[in-house]
């Protein structure tokens, strides 16, 4: 079974907000202070602290943190976090963050809810023995019954995971940062409003690598 080697990878996360967080409007210390500490086990220091608002309107207001290869942005309808070249020690630490960020909201606005989740991971990797083109010209034809019910197939898979109340997507083309590598992207939509971080990651690590293997790959060591 050919093997993945991933070169470049980022997950991404955003929750986008039930309502506009106007409790926090004009309360800058409250949310810097929030930020701070969400990010306070990477080592964060005030410098990593930004405010990269474009204008006084409430949809430009974006106040963000960036410790090495974290990204957090707080906006008053969503909150996204970043991580990228993550190894699988920044992997398995993404469902806290999440979760750091979730209840910093809870915690700081009285009726606070999601109405959306959209996890995202992607990796450009190279190909142990394989070219892209040699992966890709197979799969015009190939479903993934393990996912759900399909939604539709090409080189995008689109699923709901109805036990989940899940919408999957799952893609995979040619890289383009990676001569002769495969871009492989999976995303998870959810509207729950409470959802458990480290479940989605684990499931929806478990999918993926399903989905790779339906296909006759896999990743080398981490994803």
């Amino acid at each position: 079974m050919p093997k993945l080697i991933v070169e470049r990878n980022q997950l991404n996360y955003i929750g986008i907000f039930s309502n506009p967080a106007f409790e926090l409007w004009g309360e800058g210390q409250k949310m810097f202070q929030g930020l701070f500490t969400i990010f306070r086990p990477y080592g964060v220091k005030l410098s990593n602290l930004h405010n990269s608002s474009s204008s006084l309107d409430p949809a430009d207001q974006e106040l963000g943190v960036n410790v090495a290869s974290v990204l957090c942005r707080f906006k008053f309808d969503r909150i996204e976090c970043t991580r990228s070249d993550a190894t699988e020690e920044d992997i398995a630490d993404f469902p806290s963050l999440l979760g750091r960020c979730d209840e910093w909201l809870r915690s700081e606005m009285s009726d606070f809810s999601f109405s959306s989740h959209l996890f995202t991971y992607f990796a450009h990797t190279r190909i142990e023995g394989a070219t892209s083109r040699e992966v890709l010209r197979s799969l015009s034809t190939m479903d993934i019954k393990d996912l759900g019910e399909t939604r539709g197939a090409g080189l995008i898979f689109r699923y709901d995971l109805v036990e989940k109340d899940w919408e999957l997507q799952f893609t995979i083309d040619h890289s383009l940062l990676v001569g002769d590598g495969l871009f492989v992207q999976f995303s998870i939509l959810s509207k729950a409003d409470k959802q458990d971080y480290l479940d989605v990651l684990l499931t929806g690590r478990r999918l993926l690598e399903k989905a790779l293997a339906t296909m006759g790959l896999e990743f080398h060591d981490q994803l």
